[in-house]
């Protein structure tokens, strides 16, 4: 899967630094203004499930590093560099083709917001019903649309949340 990376090396010294095995320079991917579009990239960049390797700070910086957790030894792995309202998805590393049993987990990020809008006024069969209506045209998004499970499971969720916040306000206001 780094195919579909870019082929731009990085030019900051510091990022080179990085591939601590000297295999090989991060590549970027895409940067942001913001982490949480950051981290939905990065969830929705490869098929492939991603783990928090390490989390470190540099000056002016932050560095999280995730690996491959798809494959058995894999040595793929992202980079999210924050740095002030800039971050920056790198890659590095090649996929292995040992493949473990361990899979994506739960509802897409590229699509949880809308999710949660939905299901605030459906239940989840209409929430799936109105994602497959509304993706009906691009497969890509439509293999993104949670089960019905998913949804039932995020709908019980959020009503939980939900009756907390109401419990606190009703607390607060005596």
């Amino acid at each position: 899967m780094a195919s579909d990376a870019i082929d731009v090396t990085t030019s900051d010294s510091d990022h080179e630094e990085g591939a601590e095995d000297g295999s090989s320079s991060y590549q970027v991917l895409e940067s942001f203004r913001t982490a949480a579009e950051a981290i939905i990239y990065m969830d929705s960049y490869s098929p492939y499930r991603f783990s928090v390797l390490h989390g470190s700070s540099r000056v002016g910086g932050l560095v999280t590093t995730y690996s491959c957790a798809s494959n058995d030894p894999c040595d793929y792995t992202l980079c999210l560099y924050s740095q002030g309202d800039q971050h920056t998805v790198e890659a590095r590393g090649a996929h292995t083709l040992k493949s473990t049993a361990t899979e994506k987990k739960g509802i897409n990020r590229s699509v949880l917001a809308e999710v949660e809008s939905l299901l605030s006024g459906n239940g989840p069969k209409g929430c799936l019903i109105a994602l497959q209506q509304r993706y009906q045209n691009n497969q890509a998004r439509l293999c993104l649309i949670p089960t019905v499970a998913q949804l039932k499971n995020r709908k019980q969720y959020l009503n939980k949340q939900a009756a907390g916040w109401y419990y606190l306000f009703a607390y607060l206001n005596g």
